[in-house]
């Protein structure tokens, strides 16, 4: 049996558009063809398009099929609709285990059923997967491959990034974040599609799956869109937008009726869920932008935020649904917010005003306040610095590649940080013209006052006219700002490498090397430098590991490249993280020790932190930061698309592990083999300031098979 049935309807009203759809189904087709995922037919159905006897469409149908034995042809000699040609099509002839929508004017990158097929093999709690979606029209002046990479990219041209699995049920109750022609869907969860709702046969059909079968749906998190949707005059959506905004409230109404009766199937929950499922309130729901349209929709803002609260309890119920609880009261309440930033900023001195906001205040979403006091313009409220009020900046586009941001976490430790700036600046090595620029941010605090001197005296250490280091020290005041701020705002560099103080380097590395080995590989994430050839154990979880077997060395002596170390020969290997033998260290891809990004990625993956799991648990701390952004990588799978990985072959660095400041996430000391661990404490590392040093040269003599040793060897 084939693995997927690829269902592509066309239709022809009349000459005057003969020429153009053909010439939209010849990309279309071209585009399945070309797919990388061999595995597949292509179902194309003509519904009673125009015809005569020199019509090209039959010719370019008859070569499609005499060309490729995997296209079959369907041919309605009258028009019957798209409900009716897909559910012919799927259930009478297609053998595929997954089932695909294509439109006839739409465009598929070549990896696109790769990668969904992937998603779906690997999450088989997921029914139906979307993907990023780039909507462009016909005057665009991006060829087709700059389009697929988000290259020179104008408004008109926008990517639709819909929620994935964790949110993708819960927001489809309140919009269709499904993109009909982007889906794979299992054939085990198909039913037939319904025209009972008109021009939203898809949209009727995720919500009944959802809601009666409580199927999860979900989309491919990526930077890059897999499918180009063609915007014209003849397109469907353009020329029905009342019809559908219609059939969608009818829809939602409908459906969400049925789950919550199913779900809250007591007579309070039923005689509530009767006096708010109406299409007048869903019409809020769905359409927030009407209350400032008309003031008697203010009215009934008391009686959405109900109905929120409802959906809400219903959703906890059920547990198949992928959705957490925290998610869950998280999403209701930017639902909530938004309903009350629209009706405070369009209608302030209405009386429902102050009480939709004493209503959202009592959920208490204190990450999000900031967040709903900007979009609404509340000066009534209070007033906001310039600096708290501005939008974020975007990653500029043009940043320099010559160059890196080194930047740098640090608590409580002065000693073990001065050991890491030391051993750093004495094995980086620079390339003959010293081109490639390092900038280093140091975000430090402590939680006494006793080691502030300690902090200062690191400071002007690094900050004197002779010192040959530049780097800004920032005292941390506000964490979650600051990262924003040096990382990516004020970051000019098109790399960025995170640290912690506890690490020590004590062989040469070359960060303009890796830099340059990360461009020259687009399908990888990250330069790991703390993973190498050696690693078989993994500290934090007490566990042996293995180093991947399918590893492969593609530079032999990446330091010697310059012919500027005097190193022993350290090259350069690369390895699929995703593969079932890389565990733990081998796949762990956003760390904090010593691993290059590139800046417009890990934009990306804090934004996707704020965006599941808020500011104030997202990345207000750096053991959050690394622990959620695993979590958008893992478990979000934003980054399928960046499998691979690369690092060393030979150690460059340590983390010694001998004392503990987290007071989140915290990792055990090193205990590896059931050894006495060399825990010293903050105030005895603190006497040592300046009057010892880590002996790196000893370091450098031993092979340790783990990245966090316990190992303390001073001068």
């Amino acid at each position: 049996m084939v693995q997927l049935s690829v269902v592509l309807p066309v239709y022809v009203k009349d000459k005057s558009n003969s020429n153009v759809v053909i010439e939209y189904l010849q990309q279309s087709a071209n585009s399945i063809i070309n797919q990388s995922f061999l595995d597949w037919e292509l179902i194309i159905i003509n519904d009673g398009s125009w015809d005569d006897d020199n019509c090209s469409l039959k010719s370019l149908l008859q070569s499609y099929q005499e060309q490729d034995k995997r296209i079959k042809i369907i041919t309605h000699l009258e028009n019957k609709g798209l409900v009716y040609c897909l559910n012919d099509a799927i259930i009478n002839h297609s053998k595929g285990n997954y089932i695909a929508r294509m439109d006839c004017d739409d465009i598929s990158n070549p990896n696109r059923f790769h990668l969904q097929y992937q998603y779906l093999e690997s999450n088989l709690n997921i029914g139906v997967v979307g993907c990023p979606v780039k909507v462009f029209n016909d005057n665009s002046s991006e060829t087709i491959e700059q389009l697929f990479n988000n290259e020179n990219s104008s408004n008109s041209n926008r990517i639709i990034q819909h929620p994935d699995k964790d949110l993708a049920n819960w927001s489809m109750i309140f919009n269709c974040c499904l993109v009909h022609p982007s889906v794979m869907m299992r054939r085990s969860v198909f039913r037939k599609y319904s025209s009972k709702y008109p021009h939203i046969e898809d949209y009727s059909l995720w919500l009944k799956l959802i809601t009666k079968y409580k199927v999860n749906v979900s989309n491919i998190q990526l930077p890059k869109p897999l499918l180009l949707l063609r915007k014209h005059q003849h397109s469907i959506s353009s020329q029905y937008l009342d019809i559908q905004k219609k059939s969608s409230i009818q829809s939602s109404c409908h459906y969400l009726k049925k789950l919550l009766m199913d779900q809250l199937n007591n007579n309070s929950s039923t005689n509530a869920i009767e006096q708010l499922v109406k299409e007048d309130i869903m019409e809020i729901l769905l359409f927030p932008s009407v209350i400032s349209k008309s003031i008697e929709k203010v009215e009934e803002i008391p009686k959405c935020i109900q109905l929120l609260e409802v959906i809400e309890e219903a959703f906890s119920k059920i547990e198949s649904f992928t959705l957490s609880r925290d998610i869950l009261k998280e999403s209701t309440n930017e639902r909530i917010g938004e309903l009350v930033s629209i009706c405070m900023s369009s209608y302030p001195n209405h009386p429902t005003s102050l009480s939709v906001w004493t209503k959202w205040l009592s959920r208490n979403p204190t990450s999000q306040l900031v967040s709903l006091l900007s979009s609404s313009n509340p000066s009534m409220l209070f007033k906001q610095s310039p600096t708290t009020a501005t939008t974020p900046k975007l990653v500029n586009r043009n940043l320099n590649k010559n160059g890196i941001r080194v930047v740098v976490f640090s608590k409580d430790r002065a000693f073990q940080l001065n050991q890491y700036l030391r051993t750093f600046y004495k094995y980086s090595v620079k390339d003959k013209e010293n081109q490639f620029i390092i900038d280093m941010v140091v975000i430090y605090t402590y939680s006494e006052a006793k080691y502030q001197q300690s902090y200062q005296s690191v400071i002007d250490r690094y900050t004197t006219n002779d010192s040959n280091s530049n780097i800004l020290f920032i005292k941390e005041e506000n964490f979650t700002q600051e990262l924003q701020v040096y990382a990516i705002q004020q970051n000019p560099y098109h790399y960025i490498m995170f640290a912690v103080d506890d690490i020590i380097y004590y062989n040469d590395f070359n960060l303009g090397v890796y830099a340059k080995e990360l461009e020259n590989n687009p399908d990888c994430l990250g330069f790991y430098l703390k993973m190498n050839s050696y690693i078989t154990y993994c500290h934090t979880c007490d566990e042996s590991i293995s180093v991947p077997i399918d590893r492969v060395v593609i530079t032999t002596n990446a330091n010697d490249i310059n012919n500027n170390s005097n190193n022993k020969s350290n090259g350069i290997m690369k390895w699929d993280r995703s593969k079932p033998d890389c565990k733990r260290d081998w796949n762990y891809p956003f760390d904090l020790c010593s691993t290059i990004y590139k800046t417009e990625q890990v934009d990306l993956i804090l934004k996707n932190i704020i965006k599941y799991y808020g500011i104030k648990t997202g990345i207000s701390h750096p053991n959050r930061l690394e622990f959620n952004g695993n979590r958008v990588i893992i478990q979000k799978q934003s980054y399928i698309h960046l499998p691979y990985c690369l690092s060393p072959t030979e150690p460059i660095m340590s983390v010694v592990t001998i004392n503990r400041v987290q007071d989140v996430n915290d990792n055990p000391f090193y205990t590896a083999n059931d050894q006495d661990n060399n825990t010293l404490t903050l105030d005895q590392l603190d006497q040592l300031l300046f009057n010892t040093d880590f002996n790196d040269q000893q370091y450098s003599k031993q092979l340790f098979n783990s990245v966090h040793i316990g190992d303390v060897y001073f001068i």
